[in-house]
């Protein structure tokens, strides 16, 4: 810290900063994901399908909002947007502890899918500015996923630990109250871009720039559908596949219920994705073929998800659901950095680049829990992870079709 405020000059500090922000800001929406579903009656609710509806409503907000985002942000700074995100924060996570029935804290749950919309498309903007002053996206982006899954790690554990010693008021207050001190924080740095890369045109050639269209167009399909397999129907039905087996032979697991083992689970698997994650986006930057980094874990998921219906030792079947687990959050900062990536030679403008890209992303993850469900009753939860593991494949193989083209067009 200076007189001045607080000093970002490397590109990666920039990266850093706006993680640390995000992760303070995922400390409340995290801890109501492991708290709602369990103490909902803490929270003034009448039925379970109102949980439901607050734990989804954020991101189908989300998916109109991110071209106005985009052209906020078109306008407006960074640090602008991330003040809002931060301000929204602060009064959605303190609500959940105040408000009491269902149409406050919806509001609330409103407010934090607009907090997060500008949070999420302000990060991966600024993950592509430093990307283009550094070409590291894989580094960046496993930094920038790193460290913001943090704070959802900390809001888990917090929240799971803390309920029934402190109360759901208490806990929202302190994490509302940790947000609000970032504001000064905010205020008071250098964070942000200052240029307008917008308008650097990086190619002329107009066959080109219809290469790079058709290029975006499929990396857009393949985002909706490992989003919606990873992010939402794998997320989603995991507590099903937990509780369908027997882990009463295993010590201390035996102990855990469904909800409380699946919670173990989500949290060892994101724990280990500040420590892998910026090293395989670093490994990844050094490779001369980036993008089969992502076919490559695309390829291994599959494999993966396809084993999990099988009959398997209890302590087998649980290291293949940790693999995929970690597997899952590496193909989504794969994903990032392939989009930054683009975003950074594209002609087009950057800002509609991530803008379509986190909108399709959100999207995807909003329809997986939706039509995994419709399809676990008509046909069964082993048809949806073959189907899911037939989907990634193809995903795989999209992808290479476009690794293909790209190189041939170099």
């Amino acid at each position: 810290m200076t007189e001045k405020g607080l000093k970002l000059s490397a590109p990666s500090s920039q990266v850093k900063f706006a993680a640390f922000i995000t992760a303070i800001c995922l400390l409340g929406d995290m801890m109501l994901y492991v708290v709602l579903p369990i103490h909902w009656e803490q929270f003034g609710l009448l039925s379970l399908w109102e949980v439901g509806v607050l734990l989804s409503i954020n991101r189908f907000v989300r998916i109109p909002l991110h071209p106005i985002v985009n052209q906020f942000y078109k306008k407006f700074s960074l640090k602008q947007g991330f003040m809002i995100g931060l301000v929204l924060t602060v009064l959605s996570t303190i609500a959940y502890g105040v408000l009491k029935s269902f149409w406050p804290l919806l509001l609330a749950r409103v407010l934090w899918g607009i907090a997060w919309t500008f949070l999420r498309q302000g990060g991966q903007l600024i993950v592509v500015e430093a990307a283009m002053k550094t070409g590291d996206a894989g580094r960046l982006s496993g930094l920038y996923n790193g460290l913001s899954r943090s704070g959802a790690l900390v809001g888990m554990l917090v929240g799971g630990a803390c309920i029934d010693l402190i109360g759901v008021e208490w806990i929202s207050l302190i994490f509302g109250i940790v947000a609000l001190i970032c504001i000064p924080l905010l205020i008071t740095s250098n964070f942000g871009y200052s240029v307008n890369y917008d308008e650097m045109a990086h190619s002329s050639n107009d066959a080109h720039h219809l290469k790079k269209k058709q290029v975006f167009i499929y990396l857009l399909i393949s985002t909706f559908f490992i989003t919606f397999i990873f992010q939402g129907v794998l997320k989603s039905t995991l507590g099903l596949w937990v509780d369908e087996r027997d882990f009463t032979t295993l010590l201390l697991l035996g102990a855990l219920g469904p909800a409380a083992l699946t919670a173990v689970l989500l949290t060892f698997s994101w724990g280990m994705e500040p420590l892998i994650s910026p090293l395989v986006g670093k490994w990844r930057d050094r490779s001369r073929a980036k993008e089969r980094w992502l076919i490559t874990g695309l390829g291994l998921a599959a494999v993966f998800y396809a084993i999990v219906p099988l009959s398997l030792p209890v302590s087998t079947w649980i290291m293949v659901i940790i693999i995929l687990l970690i597997l899952s959050t590496l193909i989504t900062m794969l994903l990032d950095a392939t989009m930054a990536e683009y975003a950074v030679t594209a002609k087009t403008s950057k800002h509609k680049v991530i803008s379509n890209y986190l909108m399709v992303s959100d999207l995807g993850a909003a329809a997986g829990p939706m039509l995994g469900f419709m399809i676990i009753e008509m046909a069964g939860a082993s048809m949806v992870a073959w189907g899911a593991a037939g989907l990634i494949l193809t995903v795989a193989l999209i992808l290479g079709k476009v690794e293909r083209s790209s190189n041939a067009s170099k």
